[in-house]
């Protein structure tokens, strides 16, 4: 099995947000609820590998920036929104994409949402993407990426032009993980066989680079 990294083929920075509301408590809320929903991998890496969401949160509301223009490239030319995006660090996708990634059976969690275009509510429900797994299974001598200090003066990652995996760190049959790369954003790994269903349903909004491995 080979993975690749999944990559936003849209930018959608400054054109979907959160609407006011869904921000108020998605975002600045203290529940511990919201947080594993929204740090899934990360609660199942540091504390509990067996915790995962019973319960489901608030339905996520989404709109286009208010005062400007919305970038009408994350529409398709048949009138749909794009299947994949992403609000500041969490990752959205419709209903198609989430059905492919459960049949699948991806290893991840997914929390209903709605987008509203111009004050309109789109038709397709979408959905939080909230990956299970996070896997130490970055291979720093074969990779190719540069470091940093950080704020503590610790050496961590900075800029990775190429990742490289060390498949002994990935459970045979994993379909989907986050990265742990210290001092970077865990990149989302996805395995080969759903990547080639989604570029066979036309899947948009997402792409794929290949990642080397041993």
């Amino acid at each position: 099995m080979n993975y690749l990294n999944v990559k936003e083929r849209f930018s959608s920075e400054h054109n979907i947000t959160y609407t006011d509301a869904t921000r108020d408590w998605f975002l600045d809320s203290d529940d511990e609820k919201i947080y594993l929903w929204t740090c899934l991998s990360l609660v199942r890496f540091f504390d509990d590998s067996d915790v995962l969401p019973f319960y489901d949160i608030d339905l996520i509301e989404l709109e286009n920036y208010k005062g400007e223009r919305f970038n009408y490239d994350l529409i398709m030319p048949d009138g749909r929104l794009i299947d994949f995006f992403t609000v500041g660090i969490q990752y959205f996708v419709s209903a198609r994409l989430k059905d492919i990634f459960e049949f699948f059976y991806a290893e991840a969690c997914f929390s209903e949402a709605i987008v509203n275009i111009d004050g309109v509510v789109y038709p397709e429900k979408y959905y939080l993407l909230s990956p299970m797994d996070m896997l130490v299974a970055f291979d720093e001598d074969n990779s190719t990426y540069t470091k940093k200090l950080n704020l503590l003066g610790e050496e961590v990652v900075d800029k990775v032009e190429n990742y490289f995996l060390d498949y002994d760190c990935i459970p045979f049959g994993q379909k989907l993980f986050e990265l742990r790369v210290k001092g970077k954003r865990s990149p989302l790994i996805i395995c080969d066989k759903v990547a080639e269903k989604v570029v066979e349903e036309n899947i948009t909004g997402i792409d794929f680079v290949k990642v080397e491995g041993m």
